[in-house]
């Protein structure tokens, strides 16, 4: 099958055959859907029932990853599956994190080093030393 403009180039060369956008469109020619607008019911049921046959064949992961790439679709989907995508597939930052030294013991402060800060760094540095000591002494 060809994808041609008219002037008989073919406007799927280049595309892999396992490329789902390429299945999908072989998909809707087969099925009467090609100059169907792809937000109109018609287009929309063409959608539901091509997820619905490859759901069968595929991870839900892969079919959300389709619906999310699909620029037929509504942004709204498209962000939805994305968002959900996102829940499962990237790694979730830690809500708190705990600095200890050496063997999970105190951090080793060298204070030589220390006097290499500025006044304004070192307010900092003595801030965060209090709040870290005022949330230890409420555990």
């Amino acid at each position: 099958m060809a994808f041609t403009d008219g002037d008989d180039e073919d406007l799927g060369a280049g595309l892999e055959p396992e490329d789902p956008n390429v299945r999908y469109l072989q998909y809707l020619e087969a099925h009467g859907g090609k100059m169907v607008s792809p937000l109109s019911t018609e287009g929309l049921e063409l959608q539901a029932s091509y997820l619905k046959q490859m759901a069968e064949n595929t991870h839900p992961f892969d079919v959300l990853r389709r619906i999310s790439i699909n620029p037929f679709l509504p942004p709204k989907d498209r962000i939805a599956a994305s968002k959900t995508l996102l829940e499962y597939m990237a790694r979730k930052v830690p809500s708190t994190l705990e600095v200890t030294g050496a063997d999970g013991g105190p951090v080793q402060v060298d204070s030589e080093a220390l006097k290499n800060l500025s006044s304004s760094e070192l307010d900092m540095l003595s801030a965060l030393l209090e709040k870290a000591n005022k949330a230890n002494k409420g555990k």
